[in-house]
């Protein structure tokens, strides 16, 4: 179950919508990073194993790329990162950097210290975030 703090942190990221931009929505849940293994044989890059799966790795840690998307991206829209992991925590604190219209997520089924502002349990929390996502942003 949602705390009541992350469902007010969750109802306050989710009214930044209201203050235009493209939403930009990270996720790497689950190991869907192993989802582009063929990527991997390419010259540098790596798939690297972690708690969950596997992760493809250029050169640079999650918050660093997640940095880089959002400098690339340019939006002033709202940014949610939703993550699974212990790699993940760095691109957590890239997110929370942007300010209020930053939302790192942590998605498991158990609680463990992190860097995230919200925890969700899957699948239901996390279905439930997705369809405020979409229904927010249409």
């Amino acid at each position: 179950m949602v705390t009541p703090e992350a469902a007010d942190k969750l109802d306050k990221f989710f009214r930044t919508f209201a203050g235009g931009g493209r939403p930009l929505l990270l996720l790497d849940y689950d190991g869907t990073l192993a989802l582009f293994e063929p990527l991997a044989r390419m010259e540098g890059l790596a798939l690297l194993e972690f708690e969950a799966g596997l992760e493809l790795r250029v050169g640079r840690n999650k918050g660093g790329a997640v940095e880089a998307i959002l400098a690339e991206a340019g939006t002033g829209g709202p940014v949610a990162y939703l993550g699974d992991d212990l790699g993940d925590e760095a691109a957590f604190r890239a997110v929370k950097r942007v300010g209020p219209r930053g939302l790192s997520v942590l998605v498991r089924r158990e609680w463990r210290e992190t860097a995230a502002e919200v925890w969700l349990r899957p699948p239901g929390e996390l279905k439930g975030f997705l369809e405020r996502w979409i229904k927010t942003r249409d």
